[in-house]
């Protein structure tokens, strides 16, 4: 965003300017500055503990932090949102054909977290916005320039030239300088090498909130009138800015615009309000109250003469003024001209049709004063019945001062009493109390949206064996209210805030950024991106959201890698996306330290020889399996010879068996046959004895 003059300039009346925006600023000062300031100095005052007015001599001045406890748990649980190390804001591709969404996502970061102290400035952005009831930035170009040098010694002459080329190159210069003969005997150079760096950036400047101030009739900032801040500035720091230095030195001291209550309230508890800075020792370093005005207005209307041929229409200007002076900026004019607010505001709980909302300290501010008043009678109440009052019969105690003398208890004088001296009873605390104390933490609880249990402080969640009962408890304890808040300070207040520090960068920044994109640096160059009006945000905006999310992802990453039928669908690039998309859940922004990048070399050779062998292992295994279809084949034949010689046995078993029964039945005809013989034989034996009286055989 540029802030140039008009093609066609105006000689306008810087009186009659200068009178409408004070008259803007007073009408947005006295609305601000009766209930809103000091709703906004209370909240303040209690967040520092500060005294409540009400208290008594020789009683508890005991004060609850429960504003201070609820602002600094909202506060934890955004900043652990947004500086966990993850891209809630991302930016999207335009078009097909846009693949630098991601290289403005690093440049836009890497401005806003390293350029601009991102870290710091989301803290106390987002305490403006819990206490004070909103928080503003104003977001501006500043061209500058840093002197780099640095020395060298010990070196020869075509080293000399070399480092006076590069430095020539760069628009620097070498001074060098003999520094005798080095152990070659050739001169050696000592000297200094100075270059220009440039460091022009996008600025986000948080705006204090009693001194920002806009249209007080509308809710939305693009639709107010005007906007704007008062700021208390040394000359010298206006001159350095880039105004006049002869109109600054003449500004004289303007104390129309008192400083407002709020401010005090803001600053009493560090001692920094009250400090004069008029008791400077030099004019220069006097502060003077500027204001710096953006607001809609037709110039025609305050030309200074009736001549002005200017072109018609309420256009967006900026003004700086002071001391009902307009200063001439660094344009050349009294005015410049804008195409939309370079300011970007959020409230915690807004409220439609009206410019303030709610914030954590509005809500909260009661529950502190009424336990602030409880705990304070509690307190006295024990401190009555550790140290009893007494009465005692008059004249009883020759020196009663003794008595008196204790701070809290004290004597109460009765003109008759059957003692001449006892103690007075005390009131016991009522058990209510107690309980009443309990009812107002779970209703500040209730009103904060993040219970004891999820700032983990609740002792019977420690106690808890069941891990899935205690996440779920966790879970559950998140409160919708708080999640609801850090999405739209996603969606409105850091989404317009990056897409207007990226387009500002992409106008003004002719230069080159150097930032590290997954582990790799690259050399951004914005003057050369096109304008981009589309900003995401991640859905996992809470921690445990986006641990939610990281389990699922590795969830999905085993079953996909399992499961041998989708290997198709799941290759090594989209290996490499799930797992560094549930890194980045994790806070780990740079995978590139775990693993390498799908189409870097070193994958590029390891796919190659992988490929290879696996068409090794293929061929390995088609030869593996006709071996193995080879031994079953001679497995089988060896089956079937080995049946066969089974048949065979059993053939032969049968045969031996016929034998030896055929054996067994010629052996029984022998025996009967040779029976028979024995017979015949021993009766022809038995006949010739008879015959020849003589026995047979002899």
């Amino acid at each position: 965003m540029a802030y140039e003059a008009p093609e066609q300039e105006i000689d306008i009346d810087e009186g009659r300017v200068v009178s409408a925006l004070e008259a803007n600023l007073i009408e947005s000062d006295l609305i601000q500055g009766t209930e809103v300031s000091d709703q906004r100095g209370r909240n303040h005052e209690l967040y520092s503990l500060d005294s409540l007015g009400n208290e008594k001599t020789n009683r508890s001045q005991h004060i609850s932090g429960d504003v201070l406890d609820a602002v600094e748990a909202q506060k934890a649980y955004y900043l652990e949102t947004f500086l966990s190390g993850r891209n809630v804001v991302k930016f999207m591709p335009e078009n097909a054909d846009d693949t630098t969404s991601h290289l403005a996502t690093a440049y836009v970061e890497h401005m806003f977290m390293h350029r601009n102290a991102g870290a710091r400035l989301l803290r106390d952005a987002l305490h403006d916005a819990f206490v004070a009831k909103r928080c503003a930035v104003y977001l501006y170009w500043q061209d500058d320039k840093t002197t780099v040098t640095k020395s060298f010694d010990n070196l020869g002459a075509p080293q000399v030239q070399a480092l006076q080329g590069q430095m020539m190159q760069n628009g620097g210069k070498v001074d060098a300088r003999s520094a005798g003969v080095g152990p070659d005997g050739q001169p050696i150079f000592a000297g200094e090498a100075t270059v220009e760096k440039d460091t022009s950036k996008v600025c986000v400047e948080l705006l204090q909130p009693e001194s920002y101030f806009r249209d007080p009739h509308c809710s939305d900032l693009k639709y107010a009138s005007y906007a704007g801040w008062q700021e208390e500035v040394p000359r010298y720091e206006l001159i350095e800015r880039g105004f006049d230095e002869e109109e600054v030195m003449n500004l004289r001291l303007d104390y129309r615009f008192r400083q407002r209550e709020e401010d005090h309230s803001r600053k009493s508890h560090d001692g920094s309000y009250g400090r004069n800075k008029l008791n400077s020792k030099s004019v220069e370093a006097e502060s003077v109250t500027v204001y710096c005005i953006f607001a809609y207005m037709n110039l025609q209307n305050y030309s200074a003469t009736s001549t002005d041929d200017a072109v018609e229409g309420t256009k967006l200007y900026k003004f700086v003024f002071a001391s009902g002076q307009l200063l001439t900026q660094e344009n050349g004019s009294k005015y410049s001209e804008v195409d939309e607010y370079p300011i970007i505001e959020w409230t915690q709980y807004p409220i439609s049709h009206s410019e303030f909302g709610l914030c954590e300290a509005d809500i909260q501010a009661d529950i502190q004063w009424t336990k602030s008043n409880l705990l304070r009678m509690i307190i006295d109440n024990q401190a009555m019945t550790n140290t009893s009052r007494w009465k005692a019969r008059h004249g009883f105690i020759k020196n009663p001062r003794e008595l008196l003398e204790n701070n809290i208890g004290s004597v109460v004088w009765m003109k008759d009493t059957n003692a001449d001296l006892q103690p007075l009873p005390t009131t016991p605390i009522s058990p209510i109390a107690f309980s009443v104390l309990e009812g107002l933490d779970r209703e500040k609880e209730q009103r904060s949206g993040l219970s004891s249990l999820a700032k983990g402080l609740n002792a019977d969640a420690v106690k808890n064996q069941n891990a899935d009962s205690m996440i779920e408890r966790l879970t559950n304890a998140s409160n919708r209210r708080v999640m609801r808040g850090v999405r739209d300070f996603a969606e409105t207040f850091l989404k317009p805030l990056f897409i207007m520090m990226y387009n500002m960068g992409v106008e003004n920044d002719s230069g080159e950024v150097m930032t590290e994109i997954a582990g790799e640096f690259q050399t951004l160059k914005p003057s050369q991106w096109p304008n981009r009006t589309l900003c995401g945000v991640e859905v996992a905006l809470t921690p445990e959201q986006a641990q939610g999310k990281a389990g699922f992802l590795m969830q999905l990453h085993q079953m996909l890698s399992s499961d041998p039928s989708l290997q198709v669908l799941y290759g090594l690039e989209q290996k490499h996306a799930l797992l560094d998309d549930a890194a980045e859940l994790l806070g780990v922004a740079d995978t590139s330290r775990y693993m390498r990048q799908p189409d870097s070399q070193e994958v590029q050779q390891a796919g190659q020889i992988a490929n290879q062998k696996a068409q090794e292992n293929e061929q390995m295994q088609n030869q593996l399996m006709a071996a193995q279809m080879q031994n079953q084949m001679l497995q089988t034949q060896l089956a079937q010879a080995a049946s066969e010689r089974e048949d065979i046995k059993v053939r032969l078993k049968g045969l031996e068996v016929q034998s030896k029964v055929a054996d067994t039945g010629a052996d029984n005809v022998r025996a009967d046959d040779r029976l028979e013989f024995d017979k015949q034989r021993a009766a022809a034996e038995f006949k010739l004895e008879q015959t020849q009286r003589r026995p047979a055989s002899i």
